[in-house]
């Protein structure tokens, strides 16, 4: 299990991955036993929908949740709303994920993970025309992780101006959560 926390503008986001179970790694972030609860914005369901770690004295904290083959990619923020994604290098972006303002420099599957992590953080989720998400999105501040054989990123919702954000994650020591700005 990895683990670490970065600068979001002026919210703290909290990551960790590797190939254990959501509940794990965020028992880890958290610094004790966890519960995982669904609850979807759309149907109302327990078994789909945001997730919210639950602890043992009761209180709740805003996570997301990803996962792609045996890895899993977790994220929670003490402020604002948070959304990861995860997927494995050699997958292929869905069709339409590019908008016409979308930057040529990144790839397609380097945008639908960028674009899946921020409609997670809304919650938007799939309701929404990935192609209409632009990095420049207000309140948004996203970074990605690079995670051997893994494009992954995170997204915090805020109320500033977008920025982008990137952290190379394959040694603990390269974890310096340096951030650019792109806008």
């Amino acid at each position: 299990m990895e683990m670490v926390t970065l600068a979001a503008g002026t919210l703290a986001v909290r990551l960790a991955w590797g190939t254990t179970t959501a509940t794990d790694l965020l028992a880890g972030l958290l610094g004790e036993p966890v519960s995982v609860r669904h609850a979807c914005p759309a149907c109302g369901s327990d078994r789909h929908g945001r997730p919210t770690a639950v602890v043992q004295d009761g209180r709740t904290t805003a996570v997301s949740i990803a996962h792609a083959g045996a890895m899993t990619l977790v994220a929670l923020a003490g402020q604002g709303r948070v959304g990861v994604d995860l997927e494995p290098l050699d997958s292929v972006a869905p069709p339409g994920v590019r908008g016409d303002a979308d930057p040529l420099d990144l790839s397609d599957l380097e945008l639908w993970v960028l674009k899946e992590a921020f409609l997670k953080a809304s919650g938007d989720g799939l309701r929404r025309d990935p192609s209409t998400v632009g990095l420049d999105e207000p309140g948004a501040v996203w970074g990605r992780v690079e995670i051997d054989g893994y494009v992954a990123a995170w997204c915090v919702l805020q109320p500033t101006r977008g920025s982008f954000g990137s952290l190379r994650a394959s040694s603990q020591a390269e974890n310096s959560g340096r951030r650019s700005s792109r806008e």
